[in-house]
């Protein structure tokens, strides 16, 4: 029962934080609460997307623990991430920007999962600590290498976000997902520059893409990706 509960009351809240964040500005502009309520649940385009994204996340949880047996924190830890990654490729489109306080959300939310992992269910701290180091190491380390390389078109946001997700997820789901993500904006970029839309100079977003690569890993591999 407790289990239902929190499945059930989980994406509600973090679903909510998410909208509040994203139009925090429209909805502090208007006066008195019935005014903010009905800015958050006016019905907008990007709010639209915004939905039928959290839907895909919320249905893939539930896909991933009920369906395939996967232990409730990771489900609910995959929630997190993807609805992270929702606020991130929503402003990273709209300002191509990361903002630092989301990465540091992020980050102090993973003490979050390990307190519970270590507490809860007695999981191996020095396996969670590694498992942590290595996705950091190779999150950071890839996107690190390719600011050098890149000479500038891979910025700090990006290099934040995937060491990051690297503490979150661990090396091997980290790896997935920086793979799709670099499959897709590498498409992305030839079909611009086929239509003479960006060059080779242009900035690509990297928030966006990070969220539809990890949409393609929790797609094609759940149940053993994260």
């Amino acid at each position: 029962m407790l289990e239902t509960i929190i499945m059930i009351l989980a994406p509600i809240l973090l679903s909510t934080v998410v909208m509040i964040y994203i139009n925090f500005g429209d909805i502090r502009a208007q006066k008195g609460l019935p005014a903010k309520i009905k800015s958050l649940m006016s019905i907008r385009k990007n709010k639209v997307v915004l939905f039928f994204l959290m839907c895909f996340g919320i249905g893939m949880m539930f896909w991933s623990h009920w369906k395939l047996g996967d232990a409730l924190e990771k489900s609910l830890k995959q929630l997190f991430i993807f609805e992270f990654l929702t606020a991130v490729a929503y402003v990273d489109l709209k300002k191509q920007i990361i903002p630092n306080k989301l990465i540091i959300f992020a980050f102090f939310s993973y003490f979050v999962f390990f307190a519970y992992e270590a507490l809860a269910i007695d999981a191996n701290i020095k396996s969670l600590l590694i498992n942590a180091g290595l996705g950091l190491l190779l999150g950071g380390g890839v996107f690190g290498l390719s600011a050098v390389f890149s000479k500038g078109a891979v910025g700090m946001g990006d290099i934040k976000l995937f060491s990051v997700l690297g503490i979150l997820m661990g090396p091997f789901a980290v790896f997935n997902v920086i793979v799709y993500t670099v499959f897709l904006t590498a498409v992305y970029g030839i079909i611009m520059m086929l239509g003479k839309k960006k060059n080779k100079k242009s900035v690509v977003p990297a928030g966006p893409f990070a969220l539809a690569g990890m949409m393609v890993a929790m797609f094609l591999g759940i149940g053993g990706w994260l």
